[in-house]
Formats: C-alpha cells, structure tokens, sequence
C-alpha cells in the first residue's frame, strides 16, 4: 500500500517512488506552538495512520489506564519529548512488505537558535 502523496516544506510533491526518500514536512522555532511545527508532525501522523493503521511511538508513554489521547495531545507530547531528547520517531505498527517507512519529530541545535523539524523517511527494500 502506497503513502498518500505529501507536499514538502521546500513545495515539492513528494509520491515516494525512489528506493530511499526523506521528505521534510515544516519546521519551526517552537515545537508547542500550534500552525508552526505541530502541523507538519499532525500531517505525518495522520497520513502515516490512515495509509497503516496503528501508530507506535517509542519515545511516548501513555498510562494503560488513561484514557483514550487525543492526536494533538501526542503532538504536545512528541514536542515536549523531542525538545528534552532531540528525536522523538514514529512508525507503524504494521509495516508494509516492500518498505520501512516512520517519521521524525527532531530538534537541531545551532549557535543561538534551536530548530525543530518534521521529516518522512521511506526505505524500500529492493
């Protein structure tokens, strides 16, 4: 199954037809601030549910007696995580037969400014 095409931060559709593709989706100077790069983290996760199914991110931890999370909840959580561990991933559960495909929420640190950005990695395998 295919991922829906996405658009690129730099304009480009990206259909993910090459063996190995990153697309990045949006970055931004606050990862708590909703229209910077929270949306482009939404647009992954829920490309990346309804193209697979259920999402698993390693670096987020919900309670077993919570209730159920909302996707802006997780997009909070995946910002906070990646604003204290740098990278915070996520993938399907179920992964597709002919590829590795998750995204990464990550930050960058250069002098006197840290940047966050969303990317798509897609690995076919041969």
């Amino acid at each position: 199954m295919p991922l829906v095409p996405l658009q690129c931060r730099d304009g480009t559709a990206s259909a993910f037809e090459r063996v190995s593709e990153t697309c990045c989706l949006g970055d931004g100077l606050d990862p708590r601030i909703e229209g910077t790069v929270l949306d482009p983290w939404l647009l992954a996760y829920e490309s990346l549910k309804r193209t697979y199914g259920d999402i698993e991110m390693p670096g987020i931890k919900v309670a077993p007696s919570s209730e159920a999370v909302t996707t802006e909840v997780l997009a909070l959580a995946a910002g906070a995580n990646t604003d204290a561990t740098g990278e915070t991933q996520m993938a399907p559960v179920r992964q597709p037969i002919d590829m590795f495909v998750f995204s990464s929420f990550a930050r960058r640190d250069t002098p006197g400014a840290r940047f966050y950005y969303v990317i798509m990695n897609i690995d076919r395998h041969p």
